[in-house]
């Protein structure tokens, strides 16, 4: 028996074992990470369907919304931000509430919390956008 890809005029596709090779089928097997994946026939490619839209709301669903301190320190050293870095930064803040609010959330907090903004203040201090916090927070829960 042998895998094939069975595929609709949509695109759609399928995989089944049978013996010899049904109609509207291919040997070639979906390797790709699509959101929305459909296969040509005619180029014997599989490509992505999703608009941008579902592509981008399907990436921040992926965002953990909270990592542990740990995991998150450990992200920003892989990045080249040290914890010292980050206390310097927030010494660095004039206006002494703000100071004092950030330095107990990260000295206390034992998660950070994707969309608090104190910690997306501090993301912009280094220079992080937000793909680039939403990458991040991705990096801390997989680390």
């Amino acid at each position: 028996m042998t895998l094939y890809t069975i595929y609709d005029n949509d695109g759609s596709f399928w995989c089944e074992y049978h013996e010899s090779a049904p109609a509207n089928s291919t040997t070639l097997l979906y390797m790709d990470n699509f959101i929305k994946p459909r296969y040509n026939p005619a180029t014997r490619e599989f490509y992505e369907a999703a608009t941008e839209q579902e592509i981008e709301d399907a990436r921040k669903a992926a965002v953990p919304q909270t990592v542990s301190k740990m995991r998150f320190f450990l992200a920003l050293y892989i990045i080249g931000i040290t914890r010292a870095m980050v206390y310097d930064a927030i010494n660095q803040i004039d206006d002494a509430n703000l100071k004092e609010i950030i330095l107990i959330k990260f000295d206390l907090s034992q998660d950070f919390d994707r969309n608090d903004e104190h910690l997306n203040l501090m993301a912009g201090v280094f220079g992080i956008s937000q793909l680039e916090l939403d990458n991040l927070f991705i990096a801390a829960w997989n680390n």
